[in-house]
């Protein structure tokens, strides 16, 4: 007898599933979670002028020596103070020259301008409906000059024999930190990717013919976390129109690899799939981010839609429980994530740098095309035009249809469409439409368990997922397997079918056809690109049905008195033995009557005929009598098994035996031709052994589970957390559902193949699971819950209340058993007003002490109302403080802001203007010697200025004001006006009222805000504060005018 290599029985199947399934999630695990280990040498970084070491000693000495430091901090003004010296030493050790006056080096052929930029000043509408945002920039720029930086005149007006010059690259980071974390991935890996950068393009070694074609900017911006100020205020600065391709370095987490968020156009993430060794990412994020899953923003933003650039967004993005904490440090990141970082850049920007082509000197609008890109396994870059998608989607929804009618109707003609038919075979019923019910009905009820196991959690322990995201995968996927696997199995025992395998593709390629129909649509109308491995697993499905109807071509015509029957011979040669059949991995014979655990069942084909009343409500075929079931038993003991049964040629059910002691032992395991337990005879026929559900397991699961992988594992964690900022659970444990579904969906076709050992593991761990997850406190040590801290002072009366807002069952908690302020005392919780979804609890707290003096001299207001006009001027400064804000009980809706500059030789207050003109028009700053440590460009490329068009004010007036000063302890001169109350004519009802409020955010000095001292020495373990706001502390007066 010849043994099959590989038959589609449960043991091989089974054993295809685990080794598939355990090889590829282990691997994901490890790409999702380990940064790639493949530092350079020493010499090889010495050749390419970078140090590892150099960039982890900037890092510890940024977020160590200085703590945090917002732009609202004096460690701020160190951070800066240190990088300045850096890029100096740098320059240095690559003998780029000396210093002159305007800032420019030049040595070993290459040029370099280092710009301090303390002038360029911002005035914008900000995200928020009626702010308002006046805010003065300290940027940090190096500009290493490209081969190809010609210079051009404005206004289109070209000298004869000039060309123009390459737009620059800009490659961004921020040097501030939040308020209440150290900032070492976000956003210190990036500013300190871009000190190593700097030394990569200015190293003297590179050949002329190697070095950039493009001036490249290496901008560190400040202000990054208040509303992108950094970024704007560059945008209207003379530099800001010299970049036209940008690659913006971020960070969401603490450490993990550095994944591509987001991307303008296919052509500008070329430069990406080109150059970077290990890529990682998918553009399912960029779709997050244009859906509003993802509520914060970064840097990208100002680029795209103020400067029109085109460029790429890379950012860390795991864990987010330590995103904005005291847990962003060094020991949260490694040397890996800084060289994944970095080695992606110096390659990206290498490529943009030396590519000449005009076409990116027009806005993405007009010359990039949308794309879709994602990893695999993080070595391979997939990358395609959105439209290519979108014509390989409709043609492949269009044809497939057709080819699988074409094959059925092949079938018909030749009258071996076995499927949907109970036409008759030799005078027996070839039950075609067996098994068609039983993938619809494993997968409802398995999804519906898993949908239903989601709104549990909702209900009695949502913020599980946030510390236990990866045992609610565990619950979930072992919870959908169990119960598709026991109905898939009641299936085979109930109606057993060799056309099951078959019919479930058929099915999934239907559900898969529906959705790519609608991801058609959303390519098309929406620009998502998201449901890319919606085409894949589609295309896997119907190559599976595909397969799964060409096998019927193996068998004989259904019609048995037709001419083709009558001539047919079977495909498979006459077997030795063909009485055998398979027991647990032993053979039988058919030499012997002493044992037949079956003799009871008839023939496996049941007659055509529907049923009647008169039909036995239990079928015999399936069970039995009891007195033959005790037979059974009595003859041998009764163990699990799955048998295979092996008809005679000629159709005859086969007599079961004793087992064949000459068989060998590969026959033992596998038999090539046969009929299993209770499907239908003529299924001997269909192809064996290396065939055809080897071929469809290729086609339809690996590449598929990637996919679907890689993508749960990024969504998990990047939604798993957003509970505590306020976003809807439900949505989040939905969407891991969703994904948990579709990560086991391929393995359906084979899912009544498998044994009943994985089933019994799913029966230990889905209860496990579930029961933990229902029970356990959500947050742990690793992922601890974030609290948002504020203070509100009254500079009045000397009221302070202190607020932390989060849920409210748990700050509740930390509030009344950990914080000794609050004991005893009225602690109120609302919902807050900033972050919908949380609560805000207050107490009266402890009171700051942000500067010397007296509580009435913190903030100095001075406010004058023009006679018999609604208008107003105000004179604003704090103390110890560069950061301001006014509110108004009425829509202003005129506004003018200049800076208040203290004259310390003449002891007055003067007045610096700060009006934001054009910035190639005469007036502007940058013409006059002082105010820029830095020459800017002799000329640049004609756009329009960003926010030209754009006015500060909303079209309903602006209700809140926010002012940044670049200096301590400097005010603001602000004019306002605002409308008459048309409905009154009191004069009461047209008064001005509001709040002058300066911020405090510098804590890194003990017992400058003592509640936030109290709240980071006795919270719990499992939660940490942040920050809620620009300050920490609020300290305002009332006004009316």
């Amino acid at each position: 007898m010849r043994s099959q290599p590989f038959p589609f029985t449960p043991i091989p199947t089974t054993l295809l599933a685990l080794t598939t399934y355990t090889i590829i999630t282990t691997v994901l695990l490890v790409i999702h979670f380990v940064p790639p280990r493949n530092i350079p040498p020493e010499s090889r970084q010495d050749d390419m002028r970078i140090s590892i070491v150099e960039a982890w000693h900037d890092l510890q000495h940024i977020t160590g020596d200085w703590g945090y430091h917002p732009y609202n901090s004096h460690a701020n003004d160190r951070v800066k103070e240190y990088l300045i010296a850096r890029i100096h030493e740098i320059l240095r050790n690559n003998k780029i020259g000396l210093e002159a006056e305007n800032g420019e080096w030049e040595g070993s052929g290459v040029k370099v301008q280092v710009v301090d930029d303390t002038v360029s000043n911002v005035t914008f509408a900000a995200e928020s409906k009626g702010v308002t945002v006046y805010y003065e920039g300290t940027n940090l720029m190096v500009i290493v000059k490209g081969t190809g930086s010609a210079p051009v005149l404005i206004a289109n007006d070209k000298k004869e024999g000039e060309k123009e010059r390459l737009g620059a690259v800009l490659v961004n980071s921020h040097y501030d930190s939040v308020s209440t974390g150290y900032g070492a991935t976000d956003d210190g890996t990036a500013v300190v990717t871009l000190l190593q950068l700097i030394s990569y393009f200015t190293n003297p070694n590179t050949p002329p013919e190697k070095r950039p074609e493009r001036d490249i900017i290496f901008l560190f911006n400040n202000g990054e976390e208040d509303y992108l100020n950094g970024a704007r205020a560059f945008a209207v600065s003379p530099w800001g129109k010299m970049p036209k391709i940008f690659y913006n370095l971020e960070g969401a987490g603490a450490g993990g690899r550095a994944t591509l968020f987001r991307s303008t156009d296919t052509e500008v993430t070329e430069f990406y799939r080109r150059n970077v060794r290990r890529p990682f990412g998918s553009s399912v994020s960029a779709d997050g981010f244009k859906k509003g899953l993802v509520k914060s923003q970064t840097d990208y933003k100002v680029f795209t839609e103020d400067l029109g650039l085109r460029g790429l967004d890379v950012a860390f993005w795991r864990p987010r429980s330590r995103y904005h904490t005291e847990d962003d440090d060094v020991k949260h990141t490694s040397r890996e994530s800084v060289w994944h970082m970095l080695s992606g850049a110096i390659g990206t920007v290498e490529g943009m740098a030396r590519d000449t082509k005009k076409s990116f000197e027009e806005p993405f609008e007009v010359g990039g095309t949308d794309s879709v890109w994602f990893d695999m396994f993080g070595r391979a870059f997939v990358l395609l035009r959105l439209h290519i998608l979108f014509a390989i989607s409709v043609t492949i929804a269009t044809v497939t249809p057709l080819v699988l009618i074409l094959t059925m109707y092949l079938l018909h003609s030749k009258n071996k469409l076995y499927m949907f038919s109970n036409s008759t075979l030799r005078g027996k019923c070839v039950s075609g439409w067996k098994g068609f019910f039983a993938y619809p009905i494993a997968f409802t009820l398995a999804t519906s368990a898993v949908i239903g196991t989601a709104f549990l959690f909702v209900k009695v322990n949502p913020m599980i997922v946030y510390g236990s995201l990866y045992l609610v995968w565990a619950c979930f996927l072992s919870e959908w397997f169990l119960v598709a696997w026991i109905v898939c199995k009641i299936g085979q025992w109930w109606r057993g079918s060799a056309l099951t395998r078959g019919y479930t593709f058929g099915w999934m390629w239907l559900g898969w056809w529906g959705l790519l129909i609608y991801m058609c649509y959303l390519e098309d109308r929406k620009g998502i690109s998201s449901g890319y491995f919606v085409l894949f697993n589609y295309i896997g499905a119907f190559l599976g049905f595909w397969i799964s109807l060409l096998e019927q071509l193996a068998l004989p015509p259904k019609d048995a008195e037709s001419p083709a029957a009558a001539n047919y011979q079977p495909l498979s040669p006459p077997r030795e033995n063909s009485g055998n059949y398979l027991d647990g991995g032993r053979i039988f014979s058919n030499t012997s009557h002493d044992y037949n655990p079956n003799a009871h069942l008839p023939d496996s084909d049941e007659p055509c005929s529907p049923p009647t009343e008169h039909s036995p409500l239990l079928n015999p075929s399936r069970r039995g009598s009891a007195s033959s079931s005790i037979a059974i038993r009595g003859r041998r003991p009764w163990r699990p098994s799955f048998r295979r049964y092996v008809d005679t040629d000629d159709g005859a059910s086969s007599h079961l035996t004793e087992p064949d002691s000459e068989a060998s032992e590969g026959d033992q395991a596998t038999l090539r031709k046969g009929v299993y337990k209770y499907e239908q005879r003529w299924s001997r026929e269909l192809p064996a052994g290396w065939g055809t559900w080897v071929v469809q397991w290729l086609v339809s699961v690996p590449v598929q589970i990637i996919l679907v992988g890689q993508i749960g594992l990024f969504l998990g964690e990047a939604l798993g957390m957003t509970g505590a900022d306020g976003s809807d659970i439900l949505t989040v444990y939905l969407g891991i559902a969703t994904f948990s579904i579709l990560y086991l969906l391929p393995l359906a076709p084979y899912l009544h193949r498998i044994t009943h050992h994985l089933a019994y593991a799913c029966i230990v761990l889905f209860p496990t699971t579930l029961i933990y997850n229902l029970s356990a406190f959500p947050f742990t040590d690793e992922a601890r819950l974030k609290v948002y801290f504020q203070q509100d002072y009254s500079l009045s009366n000397g009221t302070n209340i202190v607020s932390l807002v989060g849920l409210e069952e748990y700050i509740k908690l930390i509030i009344e058993n950990e914080l000794p302020s609050a004991r005893g005392k009225e602690v109120i919780c609302r919902e807050d007003w900033l972050r919908g979804g949380l609560s805000r609890c207050s107490w009266e707290g402890l009171p700051p002490h942000v500067a010397p003096g007296r509580r009435e001299e913190l903030v100095e207001v001075t406010k004058v109302r023009a006679a018999g006009k609604r208008q107003a001027t105000f004179e604003v400064r704090g103390r110890e403080t560069r950061a301001c804000k006014m509110l108004f009980d009425k829509p202003v809706v005129e506004l003018k802001v200049d800076g208040l500059k203290v004259d310390l030789d003449a002891g007055i207050s003067t007045v610096e203007k700060t009006e934001r003109p054009h910035p190639l028009s005469d007036s502007t700053p940058h013409h006059y010697p002082g105010h820029y440590r830095g020459r800017p460009p002799a000329a640049i490329s004609p756009r329009k200025p960003p926010y030209e068009d754009r006015s500060p004010i909303y079209p309903g007036g602006t209700t809140e004001l926010r002012l940044w000063s670049r200096d301590w302890d400097r005010g603001w001169k602000v004019e306002i006006s605002w409308e008459e109350n048309t409905t009154s004519a009191s004069t009461e009802d047209n008064k001005l009222r509001g709040k002058v409020m300066c911020l405090w955010a510098d804590v890194n000095e003990k017992g400058t805000v003592p509640a936030w001292d109290e709240l980071s020495a006795f919270v719990p373990k499992w939660a940490v504060g942040s920050k809620l706001s620009d300050g920490l502390v609020e300290g305002w007066w009332a006004f009316e005018i």
